[in-house]
């Protein structure tokens, strides 16, 4: 049999059978299994575990039936007789037992990676509406909760013994996630901060520990929390006077906080790369000050060369005023590794999560484009304690060949072609029909520079492989496990992702809101009517 790979932590994901997908019902009984190590459970405790309100023999029968959907899964890995099953664990892969072998370990680097190994709570946002099963999941969750808790306690112990302020900040916050009321990581964050002489913010995370303890628990901070921040605010008071010196000249001939308007290429942070799951190397800068936003681009980005683009140059400047905005180059293009990559969404949700653990942020905003949407719902999805908002501008949930759109297979196939065959040529005619598609009202001039562009952000094997990829793609059923509040901005006449696409998302995630942009452009420019529309819901969304 194919070695299976199973991932539990953060939802539900089987990979590895190449059969048909499984039932809801049947992946809870296939995870139910998994979870046990081999330890045959009866066939009478599985019948009132899955089928609790159905008669006894209707509920074995319904068994026997699941039991012989997951055989063709399984092989010779499930294994029955007439009392007792089992699934053997010996060629199954599970982020579950790799997380429990290694999350009591002393050593940092592997206990740090048990702690990546946790992408959420245990089948989190995974159910089957049968209470006894519910209880289960619960209580199993509460428990690898409480191993993640236990095991990030001890990474920010080791962190402030070898004070590793940086580490120490990143720990902290992801426990703070799981655990808010926890008074004594609270003090740990606040004293980290401190570390980094981050006094503004050690003096934001007593407020917002007070303001916690308040709400939940009406009590007041404990005594050692005002000892340490009435100590912090005693440092920061030594400081303040030649800080003040300083802010007044700044050396850089740049008039400082409110006064500056807009942002550019050379206030952004220096390119820095974080090696994703697998090795790869992600490009990423920062640009900005406010509520942080990660922005996922699509298609085609360039940290550098986007501050020149006819349309994300505005982007930028526009929401960098009002946002900290972090954001990514995708693998295998732009400023992030070419060659050797694995091309996949799932490695490119793993990319985010990379990024977004080099910061200390509780939670971030997500801004995506394009096909970027679908990445975005995927990490809100793995990580709701971590996303504030959502804004899919332009997205689509379903590739070009999962809309039911008759000849999409045969367009798809034959762009990729075109992509692999006529991406880097020196005539541009090919590129200039993705420009009509993508911004059909740009000037000569925009849409020269969109052609050399293009070819810019990466070969052209790579971007067919993401061409291929993204037209097969489908979340459709994560869009009903969102649970951040979303935003979807859609152009009129967009031609890449049809207007239909972005009211699919929108009637499928609870609560999402919509607006409609006047404009026949992919992404909207700013002389166009709607743009001051556009930023101005983003921050009214946020704000």
């Amino acid at each position: 049999m194919e070695s299976l790979k199973i991932n539990v932590l953060g939802g539900l994901e089987i990979k590895g059978s190449g059969k048909k997908p499984l039932t809801r019902k049947a992946k809870a009984v296939a995870a139910y299994l998994v979870l046990q190590r081999g330890r045959p459970q009866s066939r009478e405790q599985l019948a009132a575990l899955f089928w609790e309100n159905s008669p006894q023999e209707q509920a074995r029968t319904n068994l026997r039936q699941c039991l012989s959907t997951l055989r063709k899964h399984f092989e010779d890995a499930l294994i029955a007789d007439a009392d007792a099953i089992l699934i053997d664990p010996s060629n199954i892969d599970t982020d579950v037992e790799r997380f429990e072998e290694s999350i009591n370990s002393d050593d940092l680097e592997v206990l740090t990676q048990a702690i990546r190994l946790y992408k959420g709570d245990l089948l989190d946002g995974f159910g089957v509406k049968e209470e006894a099963f519910e209880a289960w999941i619960r209580a199993e969750r509460e428990r690898y909760r409480m191993l993640m808790v236990d095991g990030l306690t001890r990474l920010i112990g080791q962190c402030e013994a070898t004070n590793d302020a940086g580490s120490a900040v990143r720990f902290a916050t992801r426990l703070l996630a799981l655990d808010p009321l926890n008074e004594n990581v609270h003090r740990s964050l606040m004293r980290a901060y401190t570390a980094q002489d981050r006094y503004d913010a050690a003096l934001k995370q007593f407020e917002v520990c007070k303001d916690i303890l308040r709400r939940d628990l009406d009590v007041q901070p404990q005594p050692e929390t005002l000892a340490l921040i009435k100590d912090i605010r005693a440092q920061r008071n030594e400081l303040a006077a030649p800080l003040s010196v300083q802010e007044h000249d700044t050396g850089s001939g740049r008039a400082s906080g409110t006064e500056k308007s807009g942002y550019t290429l050379s206030d952004q942070s220096n390119v820095r790369y974080v090696q994703s799951s697998d090795g790869v190397s992600i490009a990423y800068a920062d640009v900005g000050e406010g509520h942080p936003m990660v922005l996922l681009g699509g298609w085609m980005t360039h940290l550098e060369k986007d501050w020149d683009s006819p349309v994300m140059r505005y982007f930028l400047t526009h929401l960098s005023e009002s946002f900290r905005l972090i954001r990514i180059d995708q693998r295998g293009q732009g400023m992030s590794d070419w060659t050797h990559v694995d091309i996949s969404s799932e490695k490119m949700v793993d990319d985010v999560e990379c990024v977004i653990d080099q910061f200390d942020f509780q939670k971030v905003a997500i801004f995506a484009t394009s096909q970027g949407a679908a990445v975005s719902i995927a990490y809100a999805v793995r990580h709701p304690d971590r996303v504030s908002h959502l804004i899919l501008h332009g997205g689509y949930a379903r590739g070009r060949c999962r809309r039911g759109e008759p000849g999409a297979a045969a367009e798809s196939e034959a762009m990729v072609t075109l992509i692999r065959q006529r991406w880097g040529a020196e005539n541009p005619a090919f590129r200039q029909y993705m420009t009509s598609l993508f911004i059909p009202d740009a000037s000569q001039e925009d849409a020269s520079w969109f052609n050399d562009f293009q070819r810019t952000c990466g070969p052209g094997e790579n971007m067919a492989r993401f061409r291929e990829m993204f037209d097969e793609m489908d979340i459709s059923e994560l869009l009903s496990q969102v649970r951040v509040p979303t935003l979807i901005l859609h152009c009129t006449g967009d031609a890449v992702a049809p207007i239909s696409e972005g009211k699919f998302m929108a009637s499928r995630i609870p609560g999402a809101q919509f607006i409609l942009l006047e404009s026949n452009n992919h992404m909207i420019f700013e002389n166009e009517p709607d743009f001051p529309k556009f930023v101005q819901s983003i921050r009214n969304f946020i704000q």
